[in-house]
């Protein structure tokens, strides 16, 4: 999951299920890196650009799923990645 665009549609949208699932099963949280890529609603993994939309509004980020329309909201302190 770490670079989503390498891999094809269905196995990363499996690992995210996955990922959900044994959090759940095993009361574990996600990392922050990966929790704001995966959409809680619809469980596929986002990909800005192709299956989600980011925004960035008075240092909140906004990430809204295209497939089911939720919205994941990132508070002021989050942290931008160096590739980005």
């Amino acid at each position: 999951m770490s670079n989503p665009w390498d891999y094809h549609e269905d196995c990363i949208d499996s690992a995210a299920r996955d990922m959900i699932r044994l959090g759940r099963r095993h009361r574990l949280g996600m990392p922050d890196g990966r929790r704001t890529w995966i959409c809680r609603g619809c469980q596929v993994a986002l990909r800005p650009s192709i299956n989600a939309k980011v925004r960035i509004r008075r240092k909140v980020m906004y990430v809204t799923c295209l497939h089911c329309g939720r919205i994941n909201r990132k508070g002021p302190e989050f942290k931008r990645d160096k590739n980005d």
